[in-house]
């Protein structure tokens, strides 16, 4: 294992980070943070560790990482499109309105969005998709016994 700045062994700076965590942090803002949110803040900047490889499977992990790199580098970039394409047209759409309506449209809306507000989906709710399974038996069982009472009260 390395530390992905050294070649082999822990750099005196990694050492010095340990040696400092050991002893407690001097950031005042771990002061206010319990434990768990102090390990959480401090992992963010521990070395990261990364196993050596060597020879054909070295060679191997460098080309599917790059292709990976480019991978996400090409989504990131078709998103980035997607997006100016989108901001394009809004603009676009602003600027085709009448003047006393694009003075309305440019204005920033501050208004608190509710609380109780539904998040837009793709698709319409799945029936009882949030109900516990305990409540969803309840549930069949009430509309069972409801079309027999259904069926005896017509036959």
């Amino acid at each position: 294992w390395f530390n992905l700045k050294g070649d082999g062994e822990p750099d005196e700076e990694t050492i010095d980070k340990k040696d400092e965590r050991s002893r407690g942090s001097k950031n005042p803002k771990l002061g206010a943070m319990s434990k768990k949110e102090k390990d959480m803040w401090e992992a963010q900047f521990r070395p990261r560790l990364v196993k050596v490889r060597e020879g054909e499977a070295l060679e191997l992990h460098v080309r599917i990482t790059n292709e990976y790199n480019k991978f996400r580098m090409r989504k990131h970039r078709n998103f980035q499109i997607l997006k100016n394409n989108l901001i394009d047209s809004k603009n676009e759409a602003i600027d085709a309105l009448p003047e006393w309506a694009k003075a309305e449209a440019l204005k920033t809306d501050l208004t608190p969005i509710p609380k109780n507000r539904w998040v837009a989906t793709d698709t319409p709710p799945i029936k009882n998709y949030n109900l516990s399974t305990a409540e969803q038996r309840r549930r069949e069982r009430e509309a069972e016994e409801k079309k027999k009472a259904q069926s005896a009260a017509a036959g």
